[in-house]
């Protein structure tokens, strides 16, 4: 348990010390609004598309899903559970739109992506983080259509499919699935562009996350009241509660320890990039990021030294 508490706790380190540069530079005026812009559309259109394309090439394969294609259906199960109370935290505490749409996603998504598959990689290795990949497929697609749909501001399913069609991320998912289900060999330089882009993605959402938190005063971030109220809930409540949902079904092993590592992952950052990719404002989910960001150095190593102990790894 002490090995995973300190891998764990020196690998979360690593990801806020590139959320403090971004701060930092931004608030130094180093870098201007238009620098968020700028990356916030490299980190949705390009970096988080290639991470997600290279995974999806290695870990969609038959061999893969024949041997764990039980974690495909566990993380669809985890999925249709999380979408039900996601709304009803929505109904609870969103009162604008803005704040529904942004409970809604952070309910049911975490910061898996950009904050937990290094975190992972680095404390259980690559063979879990596959395997873990394959678990959230689900919540994968969900949040690059279902999610994304949250935050675009047209009505109507004519015009959100558009929208949708013209987000890189479907296409790359699409791409990365049928090459990895028929086995499709890709050329050398192919994979290294996209293993290069995708080992942008986690420094650069820190980064960004910093940067948009640079705009109003430090002062603001520690305040209380319901956002302190809200990751609590998601970053301890949850984990906590899907903790008893695992003993109660008597899971163990990766069916145990992927989705208590999932509800325990700060709130999500594409609650940030996606708004902010559209010329949205993302200051009040950026707030709850950098408070559940900064809580996680806390919460992430005693959490997964306990998942790993129960799970048996």
């Amino acid at each position: 348990m002490l090995t995973v508490f300190w891998l764990t706790l020196q690998k979360v380190c690593v990801l806020l010390c590139f959320f403090a540069v971004g701060y930092i530079l931004r608030r130094g005026k180093v870098l201007d609004k238009s620098s968020e812009r700028t990356l916030s559309m490299l980190c949705a259109h390009v970096f988080l598309p290639a991470f997600t394309f290279r995974q999806l090439v290695g870990t969609l394969t038959p061999d893969n899903l024949r041997e764990d294609g039980a974690l495909l259906l566990a993380g669809c199960f985890w999925l249709a559970g999380s979408i039900p109370f996601a709304f009803l935290m929505r109904r609870l505490l969103g009162k604008t739109p803005e704040e529904k749409a942004a409970y809604t996603y952070l309910f049911t998504f975490s910061n898996y992506g950009y904050f937990g598959y290094p975190v992972v990689a680095g404390v259980f290795g690559d063979e879990a983080l596959g395997k873990m990949i394959l678990f959230l497929l689900p919540f994968t697609i969900a949040l690059n259509s279902f999610g994304y749909a949250l935050f675009v501001p047209e009505t109507g399913f004519r015009k959100l499919m558009i929208v949708l069609l013209k987000t890189p991320m479907l296409w790359f998912l699409i791409a990365g699935s049928v090459i990895g289900l028929l086995r499709i060999p890709l050329p050398g330089a192919v994979g290294d562009i996209a293993s290069a882009a995708g080992a942008c993605m986690s420094p650069c959402s820190m980064l960004l996350a910093g940067m948009v938190l640079a705009n109003f005063p430090l002062r603001d971030m520690v305040r209380g009241g319901r956002g302190f109220l809200v990751v609590t809930i998601r970053m301890l409540g949850m984990p906590l509660l899907g903790l008893g949902v695992c003993l109660a079904l008597g899971l163990e092993g990766y069916d145990l320890l992927f989705p208590l590592v999932m509800l325990a992952m700060p709130l999500p950052l594409n609650t940030v990039i996606f708004p902010e990719s559209r010329g949205q404002d993302a200051s009040a989910s950026a707030r709850m990021v950098c408070q559940s960001t900064v809580f996680a150095l806390l919460t992430l190593p005693p959490l997964f030294a306990l998942f790993s102990h129960l799970a048996g790894m």
